[in-house]
């Protein structure tokens, strides 16, 4: 009974409660882009709307654009060139879309909740594919897949810090949680 009390004192001990510190997103690598969390891929190359990396083993989570307000249709067309590409979490590598809020600190409790949105991604593979995505709330969903919060999909896009691509299974819930492999991926993305 004592070493059960003492294993209570303990977890309550290391509760959480959101302590962390604020996230920080790593520098600024390439024309505004960026590898957030995982191991970023190698061989970076951003010309213009063109952004390419080779995976080779890297298991990249997001690759985000620098922005501010948004407003349009995102347009995203790539291609996998020899892909070897599993999810972190999962079974189907996805590529989908998304909008970081300013002043996010990835713990999605609260507010927080509509600092994060997501447009559902297409499957990955030895092919290309094309997204044209509006900026409307019917499109997108928040870090834990709501369409109702309105007035926090607006304050998103009006205070937009990065968009760009996620990468994952968002079939099982691990939108952003990174996929590893090999292969080259190469985009167009534009916000028109």
């Amino acid at each position: 009974m004592k070493i059960l009390l003492l294993l209570l004192l303990l977890l309550v001990g290391c509760k959480d409660d959101d302590k962390r510190p604020p996230y920080v997103p790593p520098p600024i690598q390439q024309g505004g882009w960026t590898f957030s969390f995982g191991v970023g891929a190698g061989d970076l190359v951003v010309n213009g709307d063109d952004v390419s990396f080779t995976f080779n083993g890297a298991e990249p989570h997001m690759l985000l654009k620098s922005t501010g307000p948004l407003a349009g249709t995102v347009h995203l067309h790539w291609r996998c060139e020899d892909c070897q590409l599993v999810p972190v979490q999962g079974t189907v590598p996805t590529i989908s879309l998304i909008i970081v809020r300013n002043g996010n600190n990835w713990t999605a409790t609260g507010p927080q909740v509509s600092y994060r949105w997501y447009h559902a991604g297409d499957q990955l593979s030895n092919a290309e594919g094309t997204m044209d995505v509006p900026l409307t709330l019917e499109h997108w969903g928040n870090v834990l897949g709501g369409r109702t919060d309105a007035a926090g999909f607006l304050d998103a896009l009006a205070n937009a810090a990065y968009i760009g691509v996620a990468f994952g299974d968002t079939g099982a819930g691990a939108t952003a949680h990174g996929i590893k492999g090999t292969g080259r991926l190469t985009y167009t993305f534009k916000v028109n």
